[in-house]
């Protein structure tokens, strides 16, 4: 006959539950700034880099029509297409551009929209010399700082 021992279960005391929930919500709160802040410059990276997809499609245009584009979406429903429809319609990575014809060119907004524009992401600004400008907390114009 096989005598069954009682296991010997150690249980976690209430004291060690506490001081591994606490270690953990610290840990959280030192990563979280750094991640939320690392996601915003990918955020603004990728607005750099459309506003200048809009730009040169703009140049583009230009070129081949002899006159700038009434809206993003000529860029898109033109041949050839010169932008994909996401980037047309005018939201793309949680910025929305604005595009406006002027007299000597165009003018192309683009302005953080959902959690974005509550941490203070840039705004950033670009027309037909291709210099891109940002600003924060408000719509960025030609006289604001440079982007970089």
């Amino acid at each position: 006959m096989i005598a069954l021992k009682k296991n010997n279960i150690k249980a976690f005391s209430l004291v060690e539950m506490m001081i591994a929930v606490a270690i953990i919500i610290i840990v959280v709160t030192l990563v979280l700034p750094g991640m939320i802040r690392a996601r915003m410059v990918a955020y603004e990276g990728a607005a750099i880099a459309n506003l200048k997809i809009i730009s040169n499609a703009c140049q583009l245009y230009q070129i081949n029509n002899f006159e700038f584009p009434d809206s993003l979406s000529d860029l898109a429903d033109s041949e050839p297409q010169y932008l994909d429809d996401v980037l047309a319609s005018g939201n793309k990575s949680r910025y929305r551009f604005s595009y406006e014809p002027s007299d000597d060119g165009f003018e192309i907004w683009a302005d953080p929209i959902g959690f974005l524009a509550t941490f203070n992401a840039r705004h950033f600004y670009t027309d037909a010399s291709g210099a891109i400008t940002s600003r924060i907390g408000g719509q960025a114009g030609p006289d604001d700082e440079v982007a970089g």
